[in-house]
This record gives structure tokens, C-alpha cells and sequence, in this order.
């Protein structure tokens, strides 16, 4: 959020996964994750929407980078699995509209092969070349399927971890990602499948990889009987102003107004999103330019003077920065960053007006000392799921 936010994104749609291959396993914590990410992009002047969307199964029917790139040039010339079609429509139209315009179709732009083509033209535009082959495994494992019957079951996580231990995935940042490596499935749940067909052959980068990890893997579950097949399930949130948050829960980023009672510091609060200020905050002038090779000492100092305080919150004496640039725009995406990340944030102290309206040009939202914050209405939450759809 912090990237989006300092590039002066003006719109931004997420794809927030729930389920047992995504971070958040249950639809109540991947909630509040979305309302936390919400509540930050409209802190910070970016539209911002969510989409809770299913991990439980895999999306599409590959995991693996080559595979997976693979398939989305599938979806681009108007191909590949229904579920993924589904999703990548389900958020074209959120940020069409989000950018204004409603009467943009993207089902047409993949029907008609003009996604394809600004793709094309888009990958041309940075130097490479649209037409360059994928890196393809020498080898391959065929699991096959234990039984006839109908696929009740594709866990996400375990596909997840199959294809990580096959090369797709690094434990250790300066471990090695095969690009190559992964997992093609060939049955989704509610496929009917016959024994010994096969269900999902891996792509190791070496023969001993698929020996070693398919005897660990846990098989695809399958029953005898039809099973009933639901839609995907969606939830997104939306804005809703006629719909009062409730305040007993965290819903991003809340700052108490000047003057107000505080609650104490035992008050519900999200990790690094504090709400209010229990001491008085540090100050740090920022006197004339800052140089580029300043930077990391202001972010440390930043970060010193929140864990020596816990206050929250740090003010910035902006009136000594000189004239308004992207320099100073910079500067101060990098501190509220930092301070993010240590659990607070800045708040700006005399800032000139042109400052003012640059960062708002930008879509940066800084709080000022002495005034109250600007905000945009609350968001509600609006959830669309199909009638009888089984629990995550």
C-alpha cells in the first residue's frame, strides 16, 4: 500500500485471497485485513476497493511461473479457465469503474483480442519480446487418480506447497526459483475422473525432485457420488455512506480529532495502525533541502524517536523544506512509510500551501498539526455470495 499510495496511485482494486492457500484463512481475519488496506488507501486520497476472493481450490489449473504466465496469455486471447476469466473480469470492472469508465466492457476486449493487443504492444514498448518462449521442464510426474469417481477436493495450500518444493518456490530469498517448475492440473472439484487418468503431472527441473516430494504429497479426495459444484465465492467491499461503521472493531486507520477524548492505549488497534496518541509526539525539523544521501538517517530518525516516545506519531517541521517539489514529495512518502512500518505515522507541522496542493496532485494525504483530518465518507461492507454455498 505504502508503494501505490508514494507512486500517487488515483485508484486501486485488491484482490485479497481467503482460504487454506491464501495468508488469511478465514474469511473473518482476510475481512478485516481488506477494511485495514481500505481504510489506508482512502487515508490517502486513492479510491480504494477490495475483492475477498476463494483460495481453498486453486485458481486456474496451473501453479508455477512459466505455467502460470502461460495461462494468462491463455485469458488474453480469450482462452484458459473459467475461474480465472471470472476473477480477472470481476476486477477489470472494479477499476473501469473506479477510473470512470462504466461503459467499458472487458469481456469484449478479451472476445475480440484488443487485450491481447496492448499487451503485445505493452511488452514491445519496455524492450522485450511478446513472442519469446516460456522455459519448459525436462521433466514430468503424472499423479494419477486413485479411484473412478467424482474430485470432491483440491486443497490450495498443498498444490502450493507441491509446487515449491518442485523448484517453483524459494524458502530463503537467495534460494534459486525455477521458472519452469510447477504443477498443471487436469481436474478441478465436481470433475468426474476415471482411475488411473491422470490428475495432476508436476514439472520438476531434475527426476529426484517429483521422487522425493510426490511420496509426502497428500492425494486429490474423490467420492464415488456426483458432487454438487457452486460458483466461485466474492465478497467486496464497497462504498456505502449511508451505512455507519461500527467503531467497536478496527476498521483501518482511525485518528482521534484535536480536543476529543482519547481512549487508552488497551483500546482495540490494528498492528501498526495505531489510533490514538497517548504522549505528547517528538518533533523533527527538516531544515532546508535534504539530499538524497540524507534519506536513510531522517527514515532511522523516524523510527528512533517512535519506539522512544510511543506516541504514535512523529511531527515533521516542514516550514524550513524550502520551495515544493517531488523531492520534498518523495522525502515525506519515505518517512510516513518508515513510520508505518514502525507502527505510527507523521504529521505534518506549517506546511506551505503549495506543498499542500502538490501532495493532493500526487494523491498523498498527510495529517496537519492543529487540523482536524480531511476524510472521504466511511465504507460499509457489501457481500455477494451465491445461496448455498459450502462454508471455506
Amino acid at each position: 500500500m505504502s508503494k501505490k499510495i508514494a507512486e500517487g496511485t488515483g485508484s486501486l482494486v485488491l484482490d485479497v485471497k481467503v482460504g487454506s492457500g491464501a495468508f488469511m484463512k478465514t474469511i473473518e481475519d482476510a475481512r478485516e485485513l481488506a477494511s485495514t488496506m481500505v481504510g489506508l488507501g482512502t487515508d490517502h486520497g486513492v479510491k480504494t476497493v477490495a475483492l475477498l476472493t476463494d483460495m481453498s481450490t486453486p485458481l486456474g489449473l496451473t501453479a508455477g511461473n512459466a505455467l502460470e504466465v502461460r495461462e494468462s496469455v491463455e485469458v488474453l486471447a480469450g482462452g484458459g479457465p473459467a475461474d480465472v476469466v471470472e476473477l480477472t473480469l470481476a476486477l477489470a470492472r472494479e477499476m473501469l469503474d473506479a477510473a470512470g469508465l462504466k461503459d467499458a466492457d472487458p469481456a469484449k476486449a478479451l472476445a475480440d483480442g484488443s487485450a491481447m493487443d496492448v499487451w503485445r504492444r505493452m511488452i514491445a514498448a519496455q524492450g522485450g519480446d511478446p513472442d519469446a518462449p516460456l522455459p519448459t521442464s525436462r521433466e514430468q510426474h503424472v499423479v494419477k487418480a486413485p479411484a473412478s469417481g467424482v474430485l470432491t477436493r483440491l486443497d490450495a495450500y498443498d498444490i502450493g506447497v507441491a509446487a515449491w518444493r518442485l523448484g517453483a518456490g524459494r524458502a530463503r530469498k537467495e534460494d534459486p526459483v525455477q521458472a519452469a517448475a510447477g504443477v498443471e492440473l487436469h481436474a478441478k472439484p465436481g470433475d468426474e475422473i476415471r482411475e488411473g487418468s491422470p490428475c495432476s503431472p508436476s514439472t520438476p527441473t531434475r527426476p529426484s525432485a517429483s521422487r522425493t516430494h510426490w511420496r509426502r504429497w497428500r492425494a486429490p479426495t474423490t467420492s464415488p457420488r456426483p458432487a454438487r459444484t457452486s460458483p466461485p465465492r466474492r465478497w467486496s467491499w464497497r462504498r456505502s455512506p449511508d451505512q455507519a461503521p461500527d467503531r467497536s472493531a478496527p476498521t483501518g486507520s482511525r485518528r482521534t480529532a484535536p480536543g476529543a477524548a482519547r481512549p487508552p492505549m488497551s483500546s482495540v488497534s490494528m498492528p501498526g495502525l495505531p489510533d490514538v496518541d497517548a504522549v505528547t509526539p517528538a518533533v523533527l525539523v527538516l531544515p532546508g533541502p535534504v539530499s538524497r544521501e540524507e534519506l536513510p538517517r531522517l527514515c532511522d530518525e523516524v523510527r528512533a524517536l517512535l519506539e522512544a516516545t510511543g506516541a504514535g506519531v512523529v511531527v515533521c517541521d516542514v516550514g524550513g523544506l524550502g520551495p515544493p517539489g517531488l523531492g520534498v514529495v518523495d522525502l515525506l512518502a519515505r518517512l510516513e512509510l518508515h513510520a508505518r512500518r514502525a507502527g505510527g505515522r507523521i504529521r505534518l507541522r506549517d506546511p506551505d500551501p503549495a506543498l499542500h496542493a502538490l501532495l493532493e496532485l500526487v494523491g498523498l494525504r498527510f495529517e496537519t498539526e492543529g487540523q482536524p483530518e480531511q476524510r472521504e465518507p466511511p465504507l460499509g461492507v457489501e457481500e455477494a455470495v451465491e445461496s448455498g454455498d459450502p462454508a471455506l
